[in-house]
């Protein structure tokens, strides 16, 4: 593939990713990350993850934070929550690109790290539409 095809393909998955930024919150999961740092941003407090009056220890603490800065960037609403995760999933999908130059130069860089965000848009569509 050519230079130009590869810039279109990679703007056409960032618009295929611009309606998840606006779904409702669907996910168990995500439900208490959003939680857990709405609560942090209402007690002000930052360095132990609760949620109600439970501990969550299981996850590291820099997503909640990450969250928690987002929200005071864009308000607390969806945007500001998946916006995180939206930018994490790019810049793995750049450090893959980059790995795949580095080791298979003969190969497309491009080619690989768009099957590579490609993977993550079905799973947030499909858990969406029928809210898995």
């Amino acid at each position: 593939m050519n230079n130009i095809q590869n810039k279109f393909l990679i703007f056409l998955i960032v618009l295929c990713y611009i309606p998840v930024l606006f779904l409702g919150l669907f996910d168990v999961d995500e439900g208490a990350f959003a939680t857990t740092s709405l609560q942090m941003i209402k007690q002000k407090q930052y360095l132990i993850p609760v949620i109600g009056d439970e501990l969550r220890l299981e996850k590291p603490i820099l997503t909640y934070w990450i969250q928690v800065v987002s929200m005071y960037v864009f308000g607390v609403n969806e945007f500001a929550l998946r916006l995180p995760s939206i930018f994490a999933s790019f810049i793995w999908a750049y450090c893959f690109s980059n790995f795949v130059k580095q080791h298979k130069p003969e190969q497309s860089s491009y080619t690989f790290s768009t099957q590579v965000e490609q993977t993550f848009y079905p799973s947030y569509c499909l858990q969406s539409s029928f809210h898995i």
